[in-house]
């Protein structure tokens, strides 16, 4: 029970307050969320893996980015950007996340280096127009890092309903 509505209504509120952020303050800012927000994101969709349907996902997807929208239109590229990233990443990350073997932790972080990889190369493509290495490797390092803090902080959960 507890999975199937605060895990997705916990997802959705860390898209949107990704958006947005980004959208106030820019690229400067998508490291420090790709560390704090986006980690957060890749876990908790690694956490859906385990409960909810590919379909029920891609809703929740669909339903962060017009959220985010609908609060600032604004974040109109943002919302586009982070919606194609978080789509190609979530088909990469459920493809690992349920082919690597082992614990929940190791197949976690597994899928979230393929997944952040694919979300920072193709996020500041699409919300900003560039692609810059300095952007997209400290993205990358920073999702891994904090989907990694969060796998830790998210363990005892997972092995509580997994039970």
């Amino acid at each position: 029970m507890f999975i199937s509505w605060i895990i997705p209504l916990c997802y959705i509120l860390v898209i949107v307050a990704a958006n947005l952020s980004t959208t106030y303050f820019g690229l400067w800012v998508t490291p420090l969320n790709a560390f704090l927000l986006i980690g957060a994101e890749l876990v908790l969709r690694d956490v859906m893996h385990e409960s909810l349907s590919k379909t029920k996902m891609l809703s929740i997807v669909v339903i962060a980015g017009i959220i985010s929208f609908l609060i600032n239109a604004e974040s109109r590229n943002i919302a586009i950007a982070s919606f194609m990233a978080i789509v190609v990443s979530c088909i990469v990350d459920y493809c690992v996340f349920h082919k690597t073997k082992g614990t929940w932790i190791k197949r976690s972080n597994t899928s979230n280096f393929f997944s952040g990889f694919t979300d920072s190369l193709i996020f500041p493509l699409i919300a900003f127009g560039v692609f810059n290495p300095y952007v997209f490797f400290s993205q990358w390092l920073a999702k891994f890092a904090g989907g990694f803090m969060w796998t830790l902080l998210l363990k005892n959960l997972m092995s509580k309903h997994s039970k």
